[in-house]
């Protein structure tokens, strides 16, 4: 069926080109045989003839797809060679929250769909194009929009059309995003969890590998004596405690700071644009505050870091300094200087070394 829709609709196309080659070729042969006026006025109405059937099968096209485009429940706009809007369909106007009267003859950039230029300029001689656009319609609301671009080449000096639809995936993609979003947060404290914290350590490596330096700090923070806490209190205050921890962490942090719960009592910290020495001094804020705030008044010890361009590599750093804080007497900073690997040690009350 489609093999002979294919053909059918071929041969419509080469139709008039046959006509028309045929009435050039005789004329041609007329006029250099039997040179009349006869002759010279039947090739004539016959090649106006063939531009006729070909503006009316133009039309025809045209109106069939406008019909189509009109019935259509998702968004469909009709645009021009020059990508103006020739005609919008009912649910195209509600999705973007101007009237069709507004959008007829506009350029669909002026209503946030810039991004379609990309496609009109991927699609050169293929008749397709497929893919996912964000915009922001009238309302402010964002959209995902599942966009579909179909080129018609006319031919015989008639303007092209491209038939644009648009399907709102909106609330689609925003599920998938909160399933994604739920799969890297741990569900006890609201942090992000160790896979998250996995991406983006790496992520923040391959910076440093690519640029040869890191101006990215990790720090490793650990509850002090959480085993006595479960013991002594029970596994529900031990996890209290965890979410107030993960809370005071998120509220004392910046927002470009990445905080994640790495392990059963362990939290990390990935600090962006941050010098050793300022990140020490803010896990120094940091632990103060969780002991004064703190319903149990608990303590934290914690190592940093520069991230360098291997991940086992600043974790491994970051992690000796923090068992480095616990042999000295815990509730302490202590820093892991990149370059000259020494170790820079807070203690209560002290300045920072």
């Amino acid at each position: 069926m489609n093999a002979r829709k294919f053909t059918n609709d071929t041969k419509r196309k080469l139709l008039p080109f046959v006509y028309l080659l045929t009435l050039t070729g005789w004329g041609i042969y007329t006029l250099t045989h039997d040179y009349s006026w006869q002759a010279l006025l039947l090739f004539v109405i016959g090649l106006l003839m063939v531009l006729r059937n070909y503006h009316l099968e133009s039309e025809r096209i045209d109106e069939k797809i406008a019909s189509i485009a009109a019935h259509s429940v998702t968004g469909v706009v009709i645009l021009n060679q020059h990508q103006r809007i020739d005609f919008a369909n009912k649910s195209f106007a509600k999705l973007i929250g101007y009237t069709r009267n507004q959008l007829n003859g506009e350029n669909l950039s002026l209503y946030g769909f810039c991004a379609l230029n990309n496609a009109f300029a991927k699609l050169g001689a293929k008749a397709h194009w497929k893919g996912e656009i964000d915009i922001i319609n009238r309302f402010g609301d964002r959209l995902t929009l599942d966009t579909h671009v179909t080129h018609y080449q006319m031919g015989m000096g008639m303007s092209d059309r491209y038939v644009v639809s648009f399907r709102d995936i909106s609330r689609r993609v925003r599920l998938e995003n909160k399933l994604k979003k739920l799969a890297e947060k741990d569900s006890l404290t609201g942090c992000w969890n160790r896979r998250r914290f996995d991406k983006e350590l790496a992520r923040y490596a391959n910076i440093a590998d690519r640029y040869g330096a890191s101006n990215t700090t990790l720090a490793i923070l650990d509850i002090d004596h959480f085993k006595q806490i479960n013991d002594q209190h029970g596994h529900d205050v031990g996890d209290e405690v965890l979410k107030e921890l993960g809370s005071l962490m998120q509220e004392q942090s910046r927002e470009t700071d990445i905080i994640a719960r790495v392990g059963g009592e362990e939290f990390a910290i990935i600090m962006p644009e941050t010098t050793t020495r300022n990140a020490f001094e803010a896990i120094y804020r940091l632990k103060e505050t969780i002991h004064s705030r703190s319903t149990l008044g608990i303590t934290i010890s914690s190592g940093i870091t520069l991230i360098n361009r291997s991940v086992e590599l600043s974790y491994r750093r970051a992690d000796q300094a923090l068992y480095r804080a616990k042999t000295l007497g815990r509730n302490r900073v202590c820093s892991c200087d990149e370059q000259a690997n020494q170790f820079a040690v807070e203690m209560r009350g002290e300045a920072i070394q």
